[in-house]
């Protein structure tokens, strides 16, 4: 029998707007057979989903365009306009039209939605602002609340904008309204921390942490975005990045957003492969992201220049699907199909395995500085591969899970072998997730040595359940 226990339910946050605390089996398990006989039963895990959105939201506000971009895999509208006129019909924000017919157009393909704060559109639009009771004074969608699922605030905000954000009336009254994420995405660690009025970055996160997730007992959220893919090269100091937002959302049991680079030029490079968004997702997925989001999905205009920014991104300027379409198609397919056993465990920790005795070692997984270590662990005793690998660490009371990641940049990196070694009683290991994955887990049979062989392309990962 499968090595969990299997003794509670929890739904999912689409459905329930619970936060990241882990959703159980059902109580169910799944028989596998194989050539060698019968293995062990896997868990039978309760429906969860990712949050999936795109930024910005569709340039074409109809049935058709938000067809396109559900089409895409994406089930959440995360709003934000940036073309035409200053007018309520062309500003998402908190009271416009076009947030009312944003929501009207969500129910009828089958989204959810986050709604946007967006109080300097306001002023430019009507002239006034929100005052220090905006949630209780203005329309307040209450006729879709069960699509709401959460309102964005602010992006990137420094010193003085996190005090802002933490006023205490603000935030009672915004609990007064709603049961939902109050959604302010971080600036990433390569900020100049001066500027934004602290001393080091880590003392911007611990700002943040006091000043508003501290006010809340629920909904928390933690978000970043980092872009890896830069003009300048591929960025080494992201995992280290993501280390440290994941180490924040842990410390609050909340929620982890992440946004995964889906545009080309100006400051990102050319070229994006779908490997390269496999890769920033699978990545985003090991550090415990329950809600990822593409910048961009449609090309933003320049309020200075009139012209787009970007040369495409999921979507070409035209409103046409781009190349990158079919690729966030194709990978947020794959990660679905698996969300229902990634998302039952709580994210612990990532580790990362490399080598520096050739000269080759990965200098971003060195720079997480957290030894490859499995002593505390109850299923697994270590692992060993000649490639290096990216390793979260999940659990629940009654099992655990891994992530493995075939880490580097995937146009320089070799498919390689990984031997994972089982103890205490497992005996198989199921492995969810790669390229092109439907939904069945694959069941691996340790050798008489307790060892699982594993191959992972370059930028794949497998998600792996111990079983016995």
């Amino acid at each position: 029998m499968a090595i969990a226990a299997f003794s509670f339910a929890a739904c999912c946050f689409l459905s329930c707007g619970n936060e990241n605390s882990g959703n159980a089996s059902d109580g169910k398990t799944s028989e596998n057979k194989t050539s060698e006989g019968v293995a062990p039963e896997t868990p039978v895990y309760a429906d969860a989903s990712f949050v999936l959105s795109g930024f910005w939201q569709p340039h074409d506000v109809t049935e058709e365009g938000f067809s396109l971009y559900k089409g895409a895999g994406l089930n959440n509208l995360l709003m934000g306009y940036h073309d035409g006129e200053w007018t309520s019909e062309n500003r998402a924000y908190l009271g416009s039209a076009l947030t009312r017919k944003n929501l009207e157009l969500c129910r009828k393909v089958g989204l959810t939605a986050t709604l946007n704060f967006e109080e300097w559109c306001k002023v430019a639009c009507e002239g006034t602002g929100y005052g220090s009771t905006p949630f209780t004074t203005y329309d307040l969608y209450g006729n879709y609340e069960n699509i709401i699922t959460g309102v964005h605030m602010a992006d990137e905000p420094n010193k003085k904008g996190i005090d802002r954000f933490a006023k205490d009336g603000l935030i009672s009254d915004f609990k007064k309204v709603y049961d939902v994420p109050y959604f302010i995405n971080l600036f990433p660690d390569y900020a100049n921390t001066a500027q934004l009025g602290f001393s080091s970055y880590d003392d911007y996160l611990a700002y943040f942490d006091e000043q508003i997730m501290s006010r809340f007992e629920k909904n928390k959220m933690v978000s970043v975005d980092y872009y890896p893919f830069r003009a300048s090269g591929f960025q080494t100091g992201w995992l280290a990045c993501l280390k440290k937002i994941a180490n924040l959302s842990k410390k609050n049991s909340a929620r982890t957003h992440f946004y995964i680079q889906t545009a080309e030029k100006n400051e990102f490079k050319s070229g994006l492969t779908e490997e390269d968004i496999r890769l920033q997702v699978y990545v985003s997925l090991c550090f415990g992201a329950t809600d990822l989001s593409y910048y961009c999905y449609s090309d933003p205009i320049s309020s200075s220049t009139g012209d787009y920014l970007y040369e495409y991104c999921i979507l070409n300027p035209d409103g046409t699907p781009s190349p990158l379409y079919d690729c966030v198609k194709n990978v947020n397919a794959e990660i679905s199909a698996f969300s229902s056993a990634i998302l039952a465990y709580k994210w612990v920790k990532c580790m990362g395995y490399t080598d520096f005795s050739d000269g080759n070692g990965s200098v971003a997984l060195g720079m997480l500085r957290e030894n490859v270590d499995f002593s505390d662990r109850k299923y697994v005793e270590g692992l060993q591969s000649d490639g290096d690998c990216l390793i979260g660490v999940f659990e629940r009371p009654e099992d655990e899970g891994y992530m493995l990641i075939n880490y580097g940049n995937p146009e320089e990196t070799e498919a390689y072998d990984y031997f994972v070694t089982l103890k205490n009683g497992a005996t198989h290991l199921a492995v969810y997730g790669g390229e092109g994955y439907k939904g069945i887990p694959e069941i691996v049979k340790a050798d008489k040595n307790g060892k699982c062989k594993l191959n992972v392309k370059a930028g794949e990962w497998k998600f792996i359940v111990p079983l016995g």
